[in-house]
């Protein structure tokens, strides 16, 4: 309790519940009702809910429950889904997620509520104190937001109003950056653009098309982002116009990896041939906006995990010649010079991203970080 009177310690499953006497663990009694304990928090006294479970093992009912004169006081609140945060204040209030988009709020006065947040948000904590007479309450989901609280109402702050991953982020000048990612399933799925404008503000790019952006690559005034379905986005930073999408002659492919370096871009992945069958890809752009594949291709079966470019015409690829066995082995680094590929080093594990040094060296990603020269992993 936060005037440390009391102590409490509990488990989930099978429910067990123990209170600390100042001396020894003392058991009691779990709440009626109860296959498992879900979360704890102190709101004036100590707060546990309790799960019931069906046949299956799915939640049917959680219950709110309060420590109250050596027993249990149980409230139904009728809030649907499982708590996930729970936070009280010494007054008595409890804030709470229950699930996606759904809070659980309990005032002084014991009144329940179940208000909805922003639709499709899971939270991932929440926090309650007083502010003078009202109570103050923040929520931080897993999609980029923190709601804020103020006993009647859920409403965003501080932070973006999107739904959805970001997976890469660029800086395209003094203080200007790009952010990519997907939305949210819930929320259509399909591309996310952010662009900062300002010292604090983010604006989102309204895009078509399906699938996430995947990655991210700036080269003086042009950026081109990269993802799933078949597409690639490019902008021309300061001309007039928006976000051009260009689709790639296969809607399977994948790119996850782009890079640019003086006027060369090339960018990397996969395309699905069928059930399970994976082809690599390497692709360059072509001077009319076109992506075609590199030539002379990659060697043979080798799927690329990280790409970089070097002085001149150098392109690196870090890679694996097989896909989803879980072991660290196979994995090695090839370099692309004077019109061929040569196989540089072998690697410990799986390479995830790539960076040529200005004096030629190369640092390797690949659980550890390596530096890679004269042709030795160090």
């Amino acid at each position: 309790s936060p005037d440390g009177a009391e102590l409490w310690a509990w488990r989930a499953s099978p429910p067990a519940l123990f209170q600390w006497d100042g001396a020894s663990w003392a058991a009691a009694a779990a709440p009626p009702e109860a296959d498992e304990l879900g979360r704890a928090t102190y709101a004036d006294t100590f707060v546990v809910t309790s799960v019931e479970l069906d046949g299956m093992g799915r939640a049917v009912t959680e219950r709110f429950h309060r420590w109250v004169g050596g027993s249990w006081e149980t409230e139904l609140f009728g809030c649907p889904g499982r708590f996930v945060s729970m936070s009280g204040a010494a007054t008595g209030e409890v804030l709470g997620g229950a699930g996606r988009g759904r809070l659980i709020y309990r005032s002084a006065a014991g009144e329940g509520s179940c208000p909805t947040a922003l639709a499709g948000a899971w939270h991932g904590g929440a926090a309650l104190r007083r502010g003078g007479d009202e109570p103050l309450g923040w929520v931080a989901t897993t999609e980029g937001t923190i709601q804020a609280w103020d006993g009647t109402r859920i409403v965003p702050e501080g932070a973006l109003l999107f739904r959805g991953a970001l997976t890469d982020v660029a800086a395209t000048g003094p203080g200007r950056f790009l952010a990519v990612g997907e939305r949210s399933r819930t929320h259509g799925g399909g591309p996310i653009l952010l662009e900062r404008v300002g010292e604090t503000k983010w604006r989102q790019r309204g895009l078509t098309g399906e699938g996430g952006l995947l990655a991210l690559a700036v080269d003086g005034a042009r950026a081109v982002a990269v993802g799933e379905r078949g597409f690639v986005q490019t902008r021309e930073l300061d001309g007039p116009l928006p976000w051009a999408r260009t689709a790639l002659e296969a809607p399977t492919t994948r790119l996850t990896r782009v890079v640019a370096r003086s006027g060369l871009w090339l960018a990397a992945g996969d395309d699905e041939r069928g059930a399970d069958t994976f082809e690599p890809l390497l692709l360059q752009r072509a001077d009319d906006g076109r992506w075609l594949p590199f030539r002379p291709a990659p060697p043979a079966g080798v799927f690329i995990g990280a790409l970089a470019l070097g002085e001149g015409d150098e392109v690196w690829i870090g890679g694996a010649t097989r896909l989803g066995d879980g072991e660290c082995t196979g994995y090695a680094i090839h370099r692309h010079r004077g019109g061929a590929w040569e196989r540089v080093a072998e690697a410990p594990c799986e390479i995830t991203d790539l960076h040529v040094r200005s004096d030629g060296a190369v640092w390797v990603a690949a659980q550890g970080l390596q530096l890679l020269r004269e042709g030795r992993l160090e």
